[in-house]
């Protein structure tokens, strides 16, 4: 899986409930889901355009919410830690994508203009090399956060997490 090592994976503690069919579905739901992502997550490099980020920002937003409605039925204090990691993943995503919604305003923006100034012409330069520059730099600290997630102790958190 292209850098990313199984692991040997606890169950969560979902007390009396964990026969529940409801609960058996949110799992299965979860594992799925995980499995998805971090296959997607997998595939994320330099040249991966900003649509590839976004999907995965809404997978996790999925995922965090499949998480959130499960809370009552599950050992919420590791839930709980789960989804504080989850949101520091969805913060730089979000951010690599409010940054591609700019550069997209800026493009329109010099399409519409017949005619700018050289002070005109160079503002809007530097600002797309500065947003070019800051995007690459999101990428890789999504990248490497991401790498971190699905390596680290939150794999502990099935069926929250579970890859195979």
């Amino acid at each position: 899986m292209d850098g990313f090592s199984p692991e040997v994976i606890e169950n969560l503690d979902f007390s009396r409930e964990a026969d529940s069919p409801v609960i058996l579905a949110l799992m299965q739901k979860l594992k799925r889901r995980w499995k998805d992502i971090r296959k997607k997550t997998g595939k994320l490099d330099v040249h991966s355009p900003a649509k590839s980020y976004h999907r995965l920002r809404i997978e996790f937003k999925k995922q965090r919410y499949l998480i959130e409605s499960s809370l009552e039925l599950a050992d919420s204090g590791r839930a709980r830690h789960l989804l504080k990691k989850i949101r520091k993943i969805l913060s730089l995503l979000g951010e690599h994508h409010d940054l591609s919604v700019q550069e997209e305003i800026l493009l329109d923006l010099k399409s519409r203009s017949l005619s700018w100034s050289p002070e005109e012409r160079g503002a809007y330069g530097a600002l797309m090399r500065w947003m070019e520059k800051r995007r690459k730099k999101l990428q890789k600290k999504i990248r490497r956060s991401l790498r971190r997630f699905f390596r680290q102790s939150y794999i502990e958190l099935d069926p929250y997490i579970v890859i195979s």
